[in-house]
């Protein structure tokens, strides 16, 4: 196990970060727990906090123009998406706290705490409005939701679906003996996180490629870069980040014979969110901090996203982390 990557830049926040989204190139915003969004720019820090939500800022998500909010007080805020962030319109009296969002063609998908997925339009005059939810096929809360490559994917339970032109639903798991707590999806392989670890699916037949353990608390976020193409799912090489509730960020190979993750370990709380932009790595937590880190030798970047990002001077202690089993 590897310990003490020194990262680039912590940036302080008034309260627990339970979301993270990058808008305008060069402003993160951070969802807290009591309704506030830390606008942070990358060079300065923390430079506003918005009055967003009456609970938690559970996800955010800036797409085609605007950056959305959903909170735990049942609504969703669209905003623009560059500073000042402005309020444009205000979706409320939803079915329950909004704990996911993913832009699709047209419309974007959210979900409650239910089994269901729902979604808005834009119409001419760039007011959203309700349509009809999708089809219910999940047995438990949906758990994630993703958009790639024409096709909306949901988890709940140990389900995955992929949802195909016109919603027509597609299970392409159901089998795990782990439930899903969050995945990552792309052309090639399906990564999901679980109590304690990830499997790696190969992306449209559900095929168990590998799995991981390690993590002593269940995965929060999870993101696959993957490296190179191959014929054979098994065959492909990538980096895998994944946080957890105990604290810790793991980097993996998926082709180590013997996975030996890196382990970053200055978060001294459950790491709610991961972002990957350029070749720095964003997290944040609910130890009221969220942390870039250079990963250009993860990623094959040449560089860390921005040269002007000051070090980080406190050191990186090593503390007691979980064993790793292939």
């Amino acid at each position: 196990m590897l310990l003490g990557r020194t990262p680039l830049q912590t940036f302080k926040q008034r309260t627990r970060v339970m979301s993270l989204e990058l808008c305008d190139g060069m402003l993160l915003a951070a969802g807290g727990s009591d309704g506030e969004i830390g606008i942070n720019d990358l060079n300065k820090g923390l430079v506003e906090v918005i009055k967003g939500h009456q609970g938690g800022v559970m996800c955010l998500m800036c797409h085609n123009g605007y950056l959305w909010t959903g909170g735990d007080d049942k609504t969703i805020n669209i905003r623009g998406d560059t500073y000042p962030f402005p309020l444009l319109q205000t979706i409320a009296d939803l079915q329950g706290p909004v704990t996911g969002m993913a832009p699709g063609t047209g419309v974007v998908y959210y979900t409650t705490e239910s089994t269901a997925i729902h979604l808005f339009s834009s119409s001419s005059d760039k007011n959203f409005r309700r349509e009809p939810s999708l089809k219910n096929i999940h047995t438990s809360p949906v758990t994630g939701i993703r958009y790639r490559s024409g096709s909306l994917w949901s988890a709940s339970g140990s389900t995955i679906v992929r949802w195909q032109a016109d919603h027509i639903p597609t299970v392409i798991t159901q089998s795990l003996t782990w439930s899903i707590s969050t995945f990552s999806v792309t052309d090639t392989l399906l990564v999901i996180g679980c109590e304690n670890g990830l499997i790696v699916l190969a992306t449209y037949t559900g095929e168990v490629v590998r799995k991981f353990s390690g993590h002593c608390k269940a995965v929060r976020s999870v993101l696959f870069w993957q490296l190179t193409e191959a014929s054979n799912t098994a065959n492909i090489v990538g980096t895998i980040f994944s946080s957890s509730k105990d604290g810790e960020i793991k980097i993996w190979n998926t082709k180590d014979p013997k996975p030996q993750p890196e382990t970053l370990v200055l978060h001294e709380r459950n790491v709610t969110s991961l972002l990957l932009h350029g070749c720095t790595l964003f997290s944040a937590s609910t130890d009221k901090k969220v942390i870039s880190w250079g990963v250009s030798d993860h990623i094959g970047c040449p560089s860390p996203m921005s040269t002007s990002l000051h070090r980080h001077e406190e050191p990186v202690l090593p503390k007691q982390t979980c064993c790793v089993v292939s």
